[in-house]
Formats: structure tokens, C-alpha cells, sequence
């Protein structure tokens, strides 16, 4: 096992991560809250949000730089996130998530509804 100072070392983190996302879920100390190191790993590794630290988990611009490299990401982001209408809205707009996916009230919003049926008029039926 690495130790404490390794794992909170972010030149380490990065290379661990340039090889395996899931690696994120062991970063330790100060990069546990830092939010441009999460936004710089998310960028590059959408996936290491599904392991990442509770506090970079549920940060909203480390949401939407994974969404914005992958936006089928939406599933595995933070309850409290996949309930935001922004990320909400950028997850819908570039085809990340489907209307299906997203929590009920969001189906009666006319902005999120029409992106959705923009993208994939078979959405319709989730309205």
C-alpha cells in the first residue's frame, strides 16, 4: 500500500490515474478537496467520478467537466447532481442522459423536454 504522502502527492494521483480511473477512489489528504485536481482528472477521465472522494463526488464543476468528455457519466454522478438542472440540462443536450434517466419532475419541464426530443424524438413517450 502507498502511503499517506504518496497518495496525496497529485503528480502520483495523476499517473495512477492516467492508467486506471477507478485508481482516484485512493487519493488522500488535501487532493480529497481539491477541486481543480478533481476538474483536471474528470477532464481527462470522466469515469474516476464514480470513485471519487464524497466532497469532489457531489462538486458540480467536477460534474460537468466529466459530463462534458462524457455525457453518459449522468448515471454516476451524486444523487443531489443528477437532480441539478443544469447538469441536468448538459446531460440532456449532449446526449448523456434520456428522459427515462432523470427524475420524474423533469419530465413536465418544457426546456428539458424539448432538448430531449431535439436529440431523440422516441423521448416523446417519457414526457
Amino acid at each position: 500500500f502507498a502511503s499517506e504522502a504518496l497518495r496525496s502527492d497529485s503528480e502520483v494521483v495523476w499517473a495512477a490515474v492516467q492508467k486506471s480511473a477507478r485508481a482516484f477512489q485512493f487519493v488522500g489528504g488535501h487532493l480529497c478537496e481539491d477541486v481543480d485536481f478533481a476538474v483536471k482528472i474528470a477532464s481527462y477521465s470522466p469515469g474516476s467520478i464514480a470513485v471519487a472522494p464524497p466532497a469532489l463526488r457531489r462538486n458540480k464543476r467536477v460534474a460537468i467537466a466529466a459530463i462534458q468528455q462524457s455525457p453518459t457519466i449522468f448515471n454516476d454522478l451524486a444523487s443531489e447532481l443528477r437532480h441539478d438542472p443544469d447538469i441536468v440540462q448538459l446531460a440532456v443536450r449532449t446526449k448523456g442522459a434520456k428522459l427515462q434517466q432523470l427524475p420524474p419532475h423533469f419530465r413536465h419541464d418544457k426546456t428539458i423536454v424539448l432538448e430531449a426530443v431535439r436529440n431523440d424524438g422516441y423521448d416523446l413517450q417519457f414526457a
